[in-house]
Order: structure tokens, then sequence, then C-alpha cells
């Protein structure tokens, strides 16, 4: 095993230790010895790489988000569209990590910056590939923030052990939301 892939493996474990324990517990609860004990480590590999509990948390945090980031760069920024089908890769990206952004979302979000990271990105990405100017800031804000909105109930549902709906249903639904709006979806959505 190279010494980078050892290193990684060590952050790996230290990671998945800090999910788990929030799991369990509120994240001040959360000690750095519990988080050694967890991942089966000492306390000095963990000061090798991090200085504290709250830099994991963020590098977890920055983990994902750069995720999702390289799923924009590679996919969305050549469909130049919202589609069911660039929706499913993303979606399959959430699922995958659907243990770590469902406890993000969850009990500890106060002790998270996960969700205002993911506003910033998804504002970013609007205003990135969006060239329409808007005259009054503060309706463009509320439009911005309804949209997160969205986002984060996709992102509830798709982490959810128990999801009913297929993602490729969801991407249907989060499409139609977003196109066409909150009653034309529920109109089609009767009509199926």
């Amino acid at each position: 095993m190279s010494y980078d892939h050892k290193i990684q493996q060590t952050k790996t474990d230290l990671k998945t230790a800090l999910i788990q324990l929030m799991q369990e517990k509120t994240f001040p609860d959360i000690t750095i010895e519990l988080i050694v004990q967890q991942a089966q480590l000492t306390r000095g590999t963990f000061y090798r790489y991090y200085h504290d509990k709250y830099a994991l948390i963020d590098e977890i945090e920055d983990d994902l988000i750069n995720l999702f980031s390289q799923y924009h760069d590679n996919v969305v920024k050549y469909e130049q569209h919202l589609s069911v089908a660039n929706l499913i890769p993303m979606f399959q990206i959430i699922e995958k990590n659907s243990l770590i952004i469902h406890t993000l979302l969850g009990n500890n979000t106060q002790y998270s910056s996960f969700i205002h990271k993911l506003k910033q990105k998804q504002d970013q990405f609007i205003e990135q590939n969006t060239t329409l100017q808007y005259p009054n800031a503060e309706k463009q804000r509320i439009v911005h923030n309804l949209v997160f909105g969205l986002t984060i109930q996709i992102l509830t549902i798709i982490t959810q052990p128990d999801r009913q709906l297929s993602l490729l249903s969801l991407a249907e639904i989060f499409t139609n939301v977003i196109k066409n709006g909150f009653l034309q979806t529920l109109i089609l959505l009767q009509n199926e």
C-alpha cells in the first residue's frame, strides 16, 4: 500500500467514524477521543491530519461540495439546460453518499456549515448559468431561496432509507417543478 493511499485510508476512517458518531450524538458531545476510538486510531494520528473536529467536518463537507462541483463541471456545463438525463448522475452521487448527507442534514445541522456551503455553490451555479439580468435583487434572492428549498427537500428525500420513488421519478418531478412550476407539476401528476 502506497503512503498516499495509507493517508487517504486513515482520513476516510476518521471521516467515517465522525459520521457514525453524529448519528448517535450531537456534535458538541463528540470528542477527539471518541472519534479515534471509533476509527481504531490514535490521537496522534488524528492531529497529524486535523487540528480539531471542526477541521474534520469541514473536510467532509468540502468533499461533498467538490463532488457536486465535479458533476457540474463534467455534465451540466455541456448540457446548458436542466433535464432528467443530466439530473440522474447527480442523484446517483447523492444516493451513493446518502449516509453522509443525511447525517449532515439531520440533528447536527447547527454545527455544520454544509447547508451554507451548498447554498453558496448553488447560487454560484445559477449565476454562472443564467444570462438574464434581474432589475429587482430582492425578487431574485427569493427565487434563489425557493430553488434552494427544493434542493434541500430533494436531498432529504433521496437520502431517506425508506424512499419510495426511484431516482428517475424524483428527477422528473424536480425538472417539472423547476421548468413548469408547482401547480403545473401537480396537474401533471394528477393526470398520470
